[in-house]
Order: C-alpha cells, then structure tokens, then sequence
C-alpha cells in the first residue's frame, strides 16, 4: 500500500483505523497521547485512539504506624478491581484487637451495605449473615505482637444504580500464634473511590497499599 505524505503534512492511502507497516518519516501519524496511555484498536473502521492502560494503578502507600481509622482516596470510580496490601500491620493493645474495613463513593457507607464472614486459623469461625455497617477483618488478638501480612480484593460483579462487589481477603498473622486469617463478603451501594481501616486500639506499625484495575 503506497503512502504519501503531501506538501501541507497530510497523509493519503491509509484507510481508516489502519497503520503503516514499515517505516514512516517527519509523518506525525497520531498525537502521543498523555504518559502511561496506550495506543488501542477501536475496530476495522474507526481510527486506534489513545487511552489509559489497564494494569494496576498503584496510589501512595499508607503508613499506619500510629493513630487511628484510616482513609485511602483517590480510586478511580471505573475501577473493576480493587485491591489492597497489608505490610507489617499491627496496632496497640486493646480489649479484642479486631481490624474494620469501609468502602464508599464520596464518603465512607456506614449503612447496612454490607455481609461478611471471617475465619482465623483452623479453629475459629465468625460468621454473621446480617448486614453491618462494617465487617471484621481481623479479629480476637490482644496485642502489638500480633503482625499482619496480605491482600485484600475487591471485584465489581455488578453494574447498576446500586453496584455490587464481591470481596476476599487472605492475611498471614505472626508474632503470635502464627495463624492465617481469611474470609469473604459482599458490599452492594455504590461505586468506590475510597477505603476506610479502623482499628479497634491504635495501629502502631506498617504499611497499606491500595491499587486499581479499570
């Protein structure tokens, strides 16, 4: 297919949403986009546009090393998949040491949006079918040498006036009795563009980070 690049910069014998095959010159076939886009097919007859790329976006991490509840913002309210780390968490000691986690658009929902249930070890199960304003995610350690390590997912499973995401959660717990924690649930209100950790005491150590995918 011959090309020709004419005297005013415009390019002719490209059809539409197609792209040259070899080496093009001084041609300024498509804008650059912004950083960190991709360049990607609309069909056989619309020309490729530029748009962002669908890999993890990483927001800053969160230090928890003192302090109280805690709110990651800055999720992208198109994200399909939320997902969040757990380095080294801890936090003083306190009658149960149980760890929450909110989600929201706008705010954090303390409406009964929510269902969870939680398993520690092979031993202890927490199950509650009712709806909450927040579910467990760590539960029944009475002090800082209890450490967490892990990852939290959130996966949007439904698109309407009132979204619906399914929610698992695996986290290593040692220091103390060197058991995992692990569960599942749901949350079905809105969209997410932040997340909320409330310890029961005060976190005292680690880190939290929080991706997206759209």
């Amino acid at each position: 297919m011959a090309i020709t690049i004419n005297g005013s910069g415009s390019i002719s014998g490209i059809s539409t949403g197609g792209l040259p095959n070899d080496c093009v010159t001084t041609a300024d076939l498509e804008y650059a986009g912004t950083s960190g886009q991709v360049l990607t097919s609309t069909g056989s007859t619309t020309a490729p546009t530029w748009q962002d790329s669908t890999g993890i976006t990483w927001l800053n991490t969160q230090s928890v090393s003192s302090g109280g509840a805690v709110t990651i913002t800055g999720i992208d309210t198109n994200a399909r998949m939320i997902l969040v780390s757990f380095f080294r968490v801890s936090q003083s000691t306190n009658s149960t040491n149980q760890i929450y986690m909110r989600v929201g658009q706008g705010t954090v929902s303390s409406g009964n949006d929510y269902y969870w249930c939680v398993s520690r070890g092979v031993s202890y199960n927490s199950v509650n079918t009712a709806q909450s304003s927040y579910r467990l995610l760590v539960t029944a350690y009475t002090d800082s040498a209890h450490v967490f390590n892990g990852n939290i997912m959130l996966l949007r499973t439904k698109d309407s006036s009132t979204p619906s995401w399914s929610i698992t959660h695996q986290l290593s717990e040692n220091g103390g009795a060197n058991e995992p924690q692990y569960g599942s649930g749901s949350y079905q209100s809105t969209l997410i563009d932040r997340i909320q950790f409330v310890p029961e005491g005060n976190f005292d150590n680690g880190e939290i980070r929080v991706g997206y995918i759209i």
